[in-house]
Parts: structure tokens; sequence; C-alpha cells
């Protein structure tokens, strides 16, 4: 059964997962980088965390709704944006985000990310921003910083939030 949380500001919610993967709350309005040279290791535990729950966490929330059980919820409400799975660029697969979706999952080497769209891709994205929560993880500081309020590791450790002076 799907259980509805009280709040329906937490986009994400991944509690205790059993994977190398931190643990992550996102509220409606904001965004999280994770930083790591591991992008496709790091994409594929998302995509578990997030298609079986019940099996990679304690538990796991999406747009309010308890996943663990539900492997359609977290395909249903995330908009995945990964250059090497649909073959475009992350603005252009960003402008066709559907409006039910409320987590932006964006996955992107360097190597995948055209640098003339970072200032359109920061546009949008502070756009969606006030109906949704993102979620990035790449190797590219540029788009971190153009995408995220705070970046971690793959800990979950703070590099840096707030300031935008990342890697200091």
């Amino acid at each position: 059964m799907i259980e509805e949380e009280i709040s329906n500001s937490i986009i994400l919610d991944i509690v205790q997962p059993s994977i190398t993967f931190p643990e992550i709350k996102l509220e409606k309005g904001n965004s999280l980088g994770l930083y790591t040279s591991e992008i496709e290791l790091m994409t594929s535990y998302f995509f578990k965390l997030i298609s079986e729950p019940e099996k990679y966490a304690k538990e796991v929330k999406i747009n309010g709704f308890l996943a663990n059980g539900m492997n359609w919820v977290g395909r249903s409400f995330t908009h995945i944006v990964v250059p090497q799975i649909w073959k475009d660029s992350i603005y252009n697969i960003l402008k066709n985000k559907p409006k039910r979706r409320h987590l932006i999952f964006i996955g992107a080497k360097k190597c995948d990310i055209n640098y003339d769209e970072l200032s359109d891709i920061s546009t949008i994205i502070s756009y969606y921003k006030k109906d949704c929560s993102i979620l990035v993880i790449s190797d590219s500081f540029e788009l971190l910083q153009a995408t995220t309020d705070r970046v971690v590791n793959m800990l979950g450790e703070p590099i840096i939030s707030g300031s935008k002076d990342y890697f200091k």
C-alpha cells in the first residue's frame, strides 16, 4: 500500500541505503550535487534505489510516496536526464520534462556536457526548482555549479554548500 507523507515538500528521501550512496533528503526547491568520478556506478545505484527501494535502502520516499514495494513510484515521478541514454543534450532533455515529474535526476560526465548550454541549463533548472527538486551526479564542476545549491561526495560529506564556491 502507498503511504503518503504528511508534508508534500519532501521530494526525495533516501534513508539508510545499503549500497554506497549517501542518505538524501531533498525538499521542493532544493538541488543537490554528488561529485564523483564514478558517474555510471552512482547512476546505476540511484536507479536501483528508485526501482527496487526495499532491496537497497531502509526506506525511499519520492514525492511524498513510500516507494518501498512499489517500483513504479520512482520511475513515475522522476525525470531522468542522462545524455548517454537518450543520445541528446542535457538542455534538450530538460526542455521535455513532463509536468507531473517533480524530481529531476541528471547523471552526466564532463564529456556529455555542451558547455555552451550551461547558462541555459542553469536558467531552466532555476525555473523548475519552483515545483521540483534536482539531484545531479557528475564529475563536472561547471555542471554542478550551474545546477546545484550544495555538493557532497559519495559518502554524503559536504564538499561545500550555499555559496557556490565549490571545490576550494
